[in-house]
């Protein structure tokens, strides 16, 4: 049995949409009505469905998850929230993140997405600032350095050692989240498979 729990909430979507909808109202998209519940019957085949197939991916997931970061990171507790919604955010504290109800390659995606964003805030996020702190960079750029790092990490998801799913993870448009991901596949292309503290000493150390 899978240790992430696919579950949905709809206080849990509701308070996700009223909290994210303006960004894509600035968008002009459209946002989904959620005042009421999902359908039960296709909210449970949804669940069903995605929890099954995860449940075969989960544990070679995690194991090269903890092999890139070298850490120890457990899935046990995290909870992932399905929404009517294609914000997806997470919030590291409380061990949840969302997915929208999407087809299981899609899903996939964004759970990988969501996960490889967890051991670094939980191992590295410090570790990276006072690394980037022994440069001439601001304080300012430093965050915004390391936010782009923190981002672009899910590129690894398109490598053969992590793929979940045949959709490309493509981050953001933001220039510094692509530039780092440039960089991380130039680095995989020169070395094949490496550790994030391989990357953090051969470019910024």
């Amino acid at each position: 049995m899978a240790k992430l729990n696919i579950t949905y909430s709809h206080e849990k979507e509701i308070f996700i949409v009223n909290k994210h909808k303006e960004e894509l109202r600035k968008k002009g998209e459209a946002v989904t009505d959620v005042s009421s519940p999902g359908d039960e019957q296709k909210v449970s085949g949804s669940l069903r469905k995605l929890s099954s197939k995860w449940e075969k991916k989960e544990a070679h997931f995690i194991k090269q998850l903890n092999w890139f970061y070298d850490c120890d990171f457990k899935i046990d507790g995290w909870t992932a929230y399905m929404i009517r919604f294609p914000i997806c955010p997470y919030w590291t504290p409380e061990k949840w993140f969302a997915v929208s109800f999407n087809p299981v390659p899609k899903a996939f995606k964004t759970i990988g997405h969501e996960l490889f964003h967890q051991p670094f805030h939980l191992f590295w996020e410090e570790k990276c600032k006072k690394l980037l702190q022994k440069g001439t960079f601001s304080a300012g750029m430093v965050d915004s350095m390391v936010y782009s790092l923190k981002e672009a990490l899910p590129e690894l998801l398109n490598m053969p050692e992590f793929n979940l799913s045949d959709i490309r993870d493509v981050g953001h448009p933001e220039p510094g989240e692509q530039i780092v991901r440039y960089m991380l596949r130039r680095f995989y292309k020169v070395r094949g498979v490496f550790t994030f503290k391989e990357f953090l000493e051969r470019t910024f150390g």
